[in-house]
């Protein structure tokens, strides 16, 4: 997207339940959607840090929907992703800007796209 003028934002979800089936899972493939659509189940252990994060996700992903930008006053700065940094929102116990945890993977990726040209 950015290479194509449009901005972009990344977000790595860091985010384990307390509970043996969290930790044993960790934060597995979809197991942000709770977060980002209020949609925790009654087995699922809920707490005060959990109810945090849906607040911050959903407000991030009703921003972002409603004016493609997911910043707003309620929610902590998400910076877009864009060289040189690459920033990206950490989604876990806290959320806050890290640099994109994955280089080498992005770099393949890019590689790889650039040759379907």
């Amino acid at each position: 997207m950015t290479a194509a003028g449009q901005d972009a934002w990344v977000y790595y979800f860091t985010r384990a339940r307390d509970d043996a089936g969290g930790r044993k899972l960790g934060a597995c493939h979809v197991a942000e959607y709770p977060y980002a659509f209020g949609t925790h189940d009654a087995y699922m252990l809920t707490n005060d840090i959990d109810r945090g994060l849906t607040d911050t996700m959903m407000s991030y992903w009703t921003q972002f929907a409603t004016t493609g930008n997911p910043n707003s006053e309620r929610t902590p700065d998400w910076p877009r992703f864009a060289a040189p940094d690459f920033p990206v929102q950490e989604l876990g116990d806290e959320v806050l800007t890290i640099t994109s945890p994955e280089p080498e993977l992005c770099s393949l990726f890019e590689e790889w796209n650039a040759g379907r040209d």
